[in-house]
């Protein structure tokens, strides 16, 4: 779940999250933030699915976090992702990761209590390598975020 700077502020001032729909709404309405929500559940039934990966039991990748990024509503979402989850079993385990950015907009992540092979299906994962440059235009975004998250945690000489 990704939250604008607007939003979470509210939610803040409030102490709380909206008790209703209708609350959640009047409180977009008032401050104009927003909200976007990858992986939840469908209206239909069928679970929600936004793939990410645990990378050396410690480092959440998320490819796709571009899906949420909704400038045009003040929500911008910088993409691809690498989390140091830091407690990686515990996160396995149900703990929720969640952080402010620098601009005050609020990152949340857990894993959903059903894990869904729906995936596997999708038409983003081709078997025929058509999409080969875009996923390694992904991976080289990636690597860049990885470093410039490990030379924030370690410090920059660690690294040179």
């Amino acid at each position: 779940m990704l939250i604008s700077a607007d939003l979470a502020n509210r939610y803040r001032q409030e102490g709380r999250l909206p008790s209703s729909q209708e609350e959640r709404e009047r409180w977009v309405a008032e401050t104009g933030g927003h909200s976007v929500g990858l992986g939840y559940p469908m209206g239909d039934g069928k679970p929600g699915l936004h793939v990410v990966l645990l990378v050396a039991g410690r480092w959440l990748w998320d490819l796709s976090i571009d899906q949420a990024d909704r400038r045009h509503l003040g929500l911008r979402v910088p993409g691809p992702l690498a989390i140091d989850l830091e407690d990686a079993e515990a996160f396995k385990r149900g703990k929720v990761w969640q952080r402010s950015t620098e601009d005050g907009d609020f990152v949340s992540y857990r894993i959903a209590a059903e894990r869904s092979e729906d995936w596997r299906q999708s038409n983003n994962w081709r078997r025929d390598g058509r999409d080969a440059p875009d996923r390694r235009e992904l991976v080289e975004a990636l690597l860049a975020s990885l470093a410039e998250a490990l030379r924030d945690h370690l410090g920059k000489e660690a690294l040179e």
